[in-house]
């Protein structure tokens, strides 16, 4: 499938909107995530950090509300991580949507999220703004084996 066709999935079946201007969502979608250029390239021939964007994209075409996004900067180099952070802010800020976000690259949940849930094996062990979660003696010690000095 090439992107636009990619993206059309999620913008058709995902909302409640159906068929009308799914094509239209489908396109914005893709100009949110900077991939507008791309909509006629087969997915297959898309690099790694394109494949992540289209998948954001995909789920934005569906209008939601809330967004699960699950470690969707696995695998990017420090660019391709950048360019991520910037399509998520613009997601948060020109749709208003909600993200609720799984990730390990800490250093991109502090730049970007109000709030952070630490897990340790599946249990909460914090839960705060970035700053106060930084310096968390049970997150630092789950993290790092070792208490804060």
């Amino acid at each position: 499938m090439t992107a636009l066709e990619n993206v059309l999935v999620g913008s058709i079946y995902g909302n409640q909107l159906g068929n009308k201007h799914a094509r239209r969502r489908a396109i914005e979608a893709l100009d949110l995530v900077e991939l507008g250029s791309k909509k006629n390239v087969i997915t297959a021939h898309m690099t790694l950090s394109e494949r992540r964007l289209l998948e954001v994209a995909r789920a934005l075409a569906s209008m939601p509300l809330v967004t699960l996004l699950d470690e969707p900067m696995a695998g990017l180099n420090p660019s391709e991580t950048a360019k991520m952070l910037q399509v998520i802010n613009r997601a948060r800020e020109e749709r208003n949507v909600a993200i609720l976000w799984v990730e390990h690259k800490v250093d991109a949940i502090f730049q970007l999220c109000d709030r952070v849930v630490v897990l340790d094996y599946g249990c909460k062990i914090a839960e705060g703004p970035p700053e106060l979660i930084a310096k968390n003696s049970d997150v630092i010690e789950a993290y790092l084996g070792q208490s804060a000095a």
